[in-house]
């Protein structure tokens, strides 16, 4: 009987190949071309600061007052060059301070979640490479990192690294 289980059971890294297997039937341009590579380690995988939406948000309004800090600067510049126009040229120096002071404010809340993130358990992980022909049919390597769920039941999410 115990052997019955050992024969039924999989290791979790057979299990996560199934997926990754049964995923690429079900969306490679032509499965028929694909020969896999490697499969890399089954390892945990952890939450991350730039996954957090209010995180993302903040890097983003970071971003657009930095912008606006650089048009205004540059508007700036523009209007120095004339004498007459020095006070316009003020105006857009003090206008450019105010958005860096923004961005900065919002680039040390920022730097606060990142110092007290946390990160938490979400699945697990592992990176495929494979052989596989494209869509105008050229056989071309890809490498990708495969997140599951908990219970490896399901991918979570696929990302392709590129290695340049």
């Amino acid at each position: 009987m115990a052997l019955g289980l050992v024969i039924g059971c999989t290791s979790p890294e057979k299990e996560a190949q199934k997926l990754i297997t049964k995923h690429l039937q079900e969306t490679l341009n032509d499965w028929s071309s694909y020969e896999s590579v490697s499969f890399g380690d089954l390892d945990s995988a952890y939450t991350s600061i730039y996954e957090d939406s209010i995180f993302q948000k903040n890097a983003i309004t970071v971003q657009k007052y930095l912008e606006l800090a650089k048009k205004y600067n540059t508007k700036a510049d523009v209007y120095s060059d004339y004498p007459s126009l020095m006070s316009e040229a003020l105006m857009y120096l003090a206008k450019a301070k105010l958005y860096i002071d923004s961005a900065k404010s919002y680039q040390d809340k920022g730097n606060s979640m990142i110092a007290s993130f946390c990160p938490a358990f979400k699945g697990y992980s592992v990176t495929h490479t494979y052989r596989a022909n494209n869509t105008i049919g050229a056989k071309v390597i890809t490498k990708e990192i495969y997140t599951f769920n908990p219970e490896i039941t399901e991918i979570v999410n696929i990302e392709q690294i590129n290695e340049d």
